[in-house]
């Protein structure tokens, strides 16, 4: 099986010179939801009787606030006009095919030598019923912990009554263990929040080399960052390297419909960067 990644024949040539391939802010992507459909899905299955429904919400929101993500994205579909116009150049560039199994164990060989960022290989999720079902244990387990007061003595100060020192260590302990287990299944509702987008892209039947980051006081923390620059905004990268991990990884490329590269330019070029197993195609499609 084979992921594609559509870009301009600018970030073709940065690919394919470099071997990197370069995972940006999601957070700044085309999607202006991206990151909370989880949240979205949460307010869906919470019954809206729940008393804690929105201190729940406003929990989640918080902790997804304190993750960032950046992906490198890719389709399994390999000629989709859309896409060409979207990510492209308006179909001036190239749709990249990597080999799904090659990207997986690359993203896993990298995880082992780069401790400070841990990737994946990941498809999204788009369909509403596939969101919930991700998120729904975890949401009963919060549910539970809450219904059985875990968080009573937060909420309503049973820690200033009259007791004894004993009991007093027994209700800061069992508040802890509540605490613990409610913000371990926030976490892991915060950790699909990257893995699932809206059917209004699922046309896209996207992919993601994904990795997670961890906010500090909303300070953005991402190891050996680069930057790359547009009319709008400033966006910082990460380099993630292919050649030393799987050379193989890149299987063929297609040249967007109204790309002019000839063939035989587009064969020295992938052949002077140590890329002669790559079969290059064109897309056949009419768009102009």
């Amino acid at each position: 099986m084979y992921l594609y990644h559509y870009c301009s024949n600018y970030a073709f040539h940065e690919i394919i010179k470099n071997k990197h391939l370069r995972l940006s802010l999601l957070s700044q992507s085309n999607d202006t939801k991206e990151g909370q459909h989880v949240v979205d899905a949460a307010t869906a299955i919470i019954p809206d009787d729940k008393p804690h429904k929105e201190e729940i919400l406003k929990e989640l929101r918080t902790t997804i606030s304190s993750i960032q993500a950046i992906g490198f994205c890719l389709s399994t579909i390999p000629n989709s006009l859309s896409q060409w116009r979207a990510y492209a150049s308006d179909a001036q560039g190239v749709a990249i095919g990597f080999d799904k199994e090659a990207l997986n164990v690359a993203t896993e060989q990298e995880t082992a030598e780069d401790g400070s960022l841990i990737f994946s290989l990941t498809p999204v999720a788009y369909q509403e019923d596939m969101i919930r079902n991700l998120i729904i244990p975890d949401i009963q387990l919060i549910l539970e912990a809450y219904d059985s007061g875990a968080m009573a003595p937060l909420r309503t100060g049973t820690l200033l009554t009259p007791m004894s020192e004993e009991e007093k260590l027994a209700e800061i302990a069992r508040y802890r263990k509540g605490f613990r287990k409610i913000l371990l299944h926030m976490f892991k509702i915060a950790n699909y929040a990257y893995k699932v987008k809206s059917s209004f892209f699922s046309e896209e039947q996207e992919w993601r080399v994904l990795s997670l980051l961890n906010q500090t006081d909303k300070t953005l923390k991402l190891p050996n960052v680069q930057f790359q620059y547009s009319p709008q905004q400033l966006k910082p990268f990460r380099d993630f390297p292919v050649n030393r991990l799987e050379p193989q990884v890149i299987k063929e490329i297609i040249l967007g419909p109204k790309n002019k590269t000839p063939n035989e330019v587009a064969r020295l070029f992938l052949d002077h960067n140590g890329f002669k197993h790559v079969e290059i195609k064109r897309s056949d499609g009419s768009y102009r």
